[in-house]
């Protein structure tokens, strides 16, 4: 099995171009954004895309069936590999909920895309139980797994939710590696020591959604390094100077990802 290493644009500063080609430069094998929502715009970034020989996942706020559709239609147009959304909102109703799921499981078969809902803060599955519930509602309901967030909202590294998160790494397509703790959804910086057991944590769930892709018979796994700038970077007060290099950080997790999961 192939592992796909993305980066998030997120962060990052520059044209789409010099973004782009510092992507490709640094090794990774694609690109997570949040799509153009204009032809000509489209047009540019696949241009950029085949150029740099780029993978792209695309990515985007979807509160409503509206924004998912157009995400979803704008992804289809740019030959996404895959699509992490945002669905819907924490706030939903089950019911609700399932109105969503059905409307956007509809939509990802009619424009033939690959979409991978999202474990989120403020978004529906923002729970491993919630998750679970519309997982078992919903059997081709796929999944984008960042469990930073889980690990945030629980306060905790999910040791009493195993069923909830065996359930969820069965159905994870795309995942986001970036690590969270107990109070926050990314740690200061991974390769400090006092993360140390929150980063094998994180890399133990990686691991088992690789096993499961290849018990599948997946012949590629894909994971985008989406580690932010402040605010989610931890600063010092007054300076609001980050307490580490954004672009070290996530360098050394494309490294240690491709090492381990490889």
């Amino acid at each position: 099995m192939d592992l796909l290493i993305f980066k998030t644009t997120w962060g990052m500063q520059g044209s789409r171009a010099e973004v782009l080609a510092r992507i490709a430069d640094a090794g990774y094998d694609g690109v997570e954004l949040n799509p153009p929502r204009t032809k000509p715009e489209a047009t540019a970034l696949r241009k950029l895309l085949d150029k740099h020989k780029l993978h792209l996942v695309t990515i985007g706020p979807c509160p409503t069936m509206a924004d998912t559709t157009d995400l979803l239609a704008w992804s289809a147009r740019l030959n996404a590999l895959k699509v992490s959304v945002h669905c819907g909102r924490d706030s939903f109703t089950w019911d609700e909920g399932c109105r969503y799921f059905e409307a956007a499981l509809e939509a990802a078969v009619r424009l033939k895309v690959q979409a991978a809902h999202e474990t989120h803060r403020t978004r529906i599955l923002f729970t491993p139980w919630t998750t679970a519930a519309y997982l078992k509602r919903f059997p081709e309901l796929r999944i984008c797994a960042d469990l930073s967030h889980w690990v945030t909202v629980c306060e905790r590294l999910l040791d009493d939710r195993a069923d909830d998160l065996e359930l969820a790494i069965g159905r994870s397509i795309q995942t986001h590696a970036r690590v969270g703790h107990e109070e926050g959804a990314q740690v200061s910086d991974p390769r400090a020591p006092e993360w140390a057991n929150q980063v094998a944590v994180h890399m133990g769930w990686w691991k088992r959604i690789a096993a499961a892709h290849r018990a599948r018979g997946e012949k590629v796994m894909t994971a985008t390094i989406e580690w932010g700038p402040p605010n989610y970077m931890t600063t010092l007060p007054y300076t609001r100077q980050p307490v580490a290099n954004l672009e070290d950080v996530c360098t050394w997790m494309k490294d240690k990802l491709r090492a381990e999961l490889s």
